[in-house]
């Protein structure tokens, strides 16, 4: 995996809930224990059963984009069990978010998404925080609702 395609999949996972506020979290690297080839393990770690069970790789999630997702989502204090997560690495003609209730262990949703219109175009290649750039924004997010748009 390349330095750039591996800061994607770090960058490009968000978790969205149904709650109140707004915080960015980044993962430098994924803990050690979260590995699948700890030998220390003796059973599949949860994220790893989770995501062979949902069959989440013949969807097109990449197993770094989940592991990043599940591991930032573990970290971080939601009151609803719902992850979200918008591969950017994957092409914009691809379905490529997921939204996951880890309490039911059930796909919920696998669906379309768009990047900032200045973020690339197939492939969202460019990423910013600050208001009015146009591009996606990266990280794990908390947000109040839904809206159609």
């Amino acid at each position: 995996m390349t330095a750039i395609t591996r800061t994607l999949l770090i960058l490009a996972v968000a978790a969205l809930t149904a709650a109140f506020g707004f915080r960015i979290l980044r993962l430098p690297s994924p803990p050690a224990s979260h590995s699948r080839t700890d030998t220390s393990a003796v059973h599949t770690p949860e994220w790893a059963g989770l995501y062979d069970t949902l069959g989440l790789a013949s969807l097109g999630l990449s197993e770094s984009a989940f592991l990043y997702g599940y591991a930032g989502f573990r970290q971080m204090s939601f009151p609803k069990p719902v992850l979200a997560i918008a591969d950017f690495s994957q092409s914009s003609r691809n379905k490529r978010l997921y939204v996951i209730d880890l309490v039911q262990k059930k796909l919920l949703l696998h669906t379309y998404v768009a990047h900032g219109r200045n973020s690339g175009l197939e492939y969202a290649e460019k990423f910013s925080n600050k208001s009015a750039s146009y591009q996606s924004s990266l990280g794990f997010f908390r947000t109040l609702g839904t809206y159609q748009g």
